[in-house]
Protein backbone atom coordinates (compact mmCIF):
# COMPACT_ATOMS: atom_id res chain seq x y z
CA UNK A 1 0.00 0.00 0.00
CA UNK A 2 1.35 3.41 -0.94
CA UNK A 3 0.62 6.97 0.23
CA UNK A 4 2.54 9.54 -1.74
CA UNK A 5 2.23 13.32 -1.74
CA UNK A 6 0.26 13.97 -4.92
CA UNK A 7 2.74 16.57 -6.14
CA UNK A 8 5.29 13.78 -6.37
CA UNK A 9 2.94 11.48 -8.31
CA UNK A 10 4.16 11.66 -11.91
CA UNK A 11 2.36 9.66 -14.59
CA UNK A 12 3.42 7.10 -15.78
CA UNK A 13 6.75 6.95 -13.90
CA UNK A 14 5.22 6.64 -10.44
CA UNK A 15 2.90 3.87 -11.64
CA UNK A 16 5.85 1.92 -12.99
CA UNK A 17 7.86 2.40 -9.78
CA UNK A 18 4.92 1.28 -7.65
CA UNK A 19 4.36 -1.79 -9.82
CA UNK A 20 8.04 -2.77 -9.65
CA UNK A 21 7.88 -2.41 -5.86
CA UNK A 22 4.89 -4.77 -5.74
CA UNK A 23 2.38 -2.16 -4.57
CA UNK A 24 -1.25 -2.88 -5.34
CA UNK A 25 -2.99 0.07 -3.68
CA UNK A 26 -2.39 3.82 -3.62
CA UNK A 27 -3.97 6.57 -1.50
CA UNK A 28 -2.26 9.60 -3.04
CA UNK A 29 -4.55 11.41 -5.43
CA UNK A 30 -6.40 14.28 -3.83
CA UNK A 31 -6.33 18.05 -3.48
CA UNK A 32 -3.79 19.88 -1.34
CA UNK A 33 -5.78 23.10 -1.03
CA UNK A 34 -9.42 22.03 -1.21
CA UNK A 35 -11.72 19.17 -0.34
CA UNK A 36 -13.44 17.24 -3.09
CA UNK A 37 -13.11 14.64 -5.79
CA UNK A 38 -9.86 15.28 -7.66
CA UNK A 39 -10.36 11.93 -9.39
CA UNK A 40 -14.03 12.57 -10.10
CA UNK A 41 -15.02 9.95 -7.53
CA UNK A 42 -14.33 8.73 -4.02
CA UNK A 43 -14.68 5.09 -5.04
CA UNK A 44 -11.56 2.97 -5.62
CA UNK A 45 -10.61 2.25 -9.24
CA UNK A 46 -7.73 0.66 -11.15
CA UNK A 47 -5.08 3.05 -12.43
CA UNK A 48 -4.37 3.07 -16.16
CA UNK A 49 -0.96 3.48 -17.77
CA UNK A 50 -1.47 5.66 -20.84
CA UNK A 51 2.05 5.05 -22.13
CA UNK A 52 1.57 1.28 -22.24
CA UNK A 53 -2.18 1.51 -22.94
CA UNK A 54 -2.82 -0.99 -20.16
CA UNK A 55 -4.53 -1.36 -16.80
CA UNK A 56 -2.22 -1.59 -13.82
CA UNK A 57 -2.60 -3.82 -10.79
CA UNK A 58 -2.75 -0.70 -8.64
CA UNK A 59 -6.10 0.31 -7.16
CA UNK A 60 -6.39 4.02 -6.40
CA UNK A 61 -8.30 5.01 -3.26
CA UNK A 62 -8.89 8.74 -3.85
CA UNK A 63 -8.16 11.18 -1.05
CA UNK A 64 -11.26 13.35 -0.61
CA UNK A 65 -10.77 15.32 2.62
CA UNK A 66 -7.50 16.49 4.13
CA UNK A 67 -7.57 18.20 7.52
CA UNK A 68 -5.40 21.13 6.49
CA UNK A 69 -7.86 21.91 3.69
CA UNK A 70 -10.78 21.92 6.13
CA UNK A 71 -8.82 24.22 8.41
CA UNK A 72 -7.82 26.59 5.62
CA UNK A 73 -11.39 26.87 4.31
CA UNK A 74 -12.75 27.46 7.83
CA UNK A 75 -10.17 30.18 8.50
CA UNK A 76 -10.75 31.91 5.15
CA UNK A 77 -14.54 31.84 5.52
CA UNK A 78 -14.40 32.56 9.27
CA UNK A 79 -16.62 29.58 10.07
CA UNK A 80 -16.37 26.48 12.24
CA UNK A 81 -14.25 23.68 10.76
CA UNK A 82 -16.98 21.13 11.55
CA UNK A 83 -19.51 23.22 9.61
CA UNK A 84 -17.25 23.07 6.53
CA UNK A 85 -16.92 19.31 6.95
CA UNK A 86 -20.63 18.70 7.55
CA UNK A 87 -21.69 20.84 4.57
CA UNK A 88 -19.49 18.74 2.28
CA UNK A 89 -20.76 15.47 3.76
CA UNK A 90 -24.40 16.61 3.55
CA UNK A 91 -23.92 17.38 -0.16
CA UNK A 92 -22.76 13.78 -0.79
CA UNK A 93 -26.17 12.71 -2.05
CA UNK A 94 -24.78 9.65 -3.91
CA UNK A 95 -23.03 8.32 -0.79
CA UNK A 96 -19.62 8.32 -2.43
CA UNK A 97 -16.85 6.94 -0.23
CA UNK A 98 -14.97 9.62 1.67
CA UNK A 99 -11.27 9.06 2.39
CA UNK A 100 -9.58 11.29 4.98
CA UNK A 101 -6.00 12.33 5.64
CA UNK A 102 -5.42 13.58 9.18
CA UNK A 103 -2.03 14.93 10.25
CA UNK A 104 -0.75 14.71 13.81
CA UNK A 105 1.23 17.89 13.16
CA UNK A 106 -1.82 20.13 12.67
CA UNK A 107 -2.91 20.35 16.32
CA UNK A 108 -0.57 23.23 17.26
CA UNK A 109 -1.33 25.12 14.04
CA UNK A 110 -5.07 24.86 14.69
CA UNK A 111 -4.79 25.71 18.39
CA UNK A 112 -2.79 28.88 17.64
CA UNK A 113 -5.74 29.95 15.49
CA UNK A 114 -8.32 29.26 18.19
CA UNK A 115 -9.60 25.95 16.80
CA UNK A 116 -9.97 22.78 18.84
CA UNK A 117 -9.22 20.27 16.13
CA UNK A 118 -9.08 17.35 18.59
CA UNK A 119 -12.75 17.94 19.45
CA UNK A 120 -13.57 18.28 15.75
CA UNK A 121 -11.86 14.93 14.99
CA UNK A 122 -13.85 13.25 17.76
CA UNK A 123 -17.11 14.70 16.44
CA UNK A 124 -16.35 13.61 12.86
CA UNK A 125 -15.58 9.99 13.74
CA UNK A 126 -18.71 9.52 15.82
Amino acid sequence: INRNHYLRFVFPQTLEILQKAGMNADHSLGYRTRIGYRCGTGFPYSLYNLTNESMTDIVEHPLVIMDQCLLKIALNQKVNIKDVHDAFIDANKYLTLISYNFHNSIFDYAEMRGMDIRRTYNEIVR
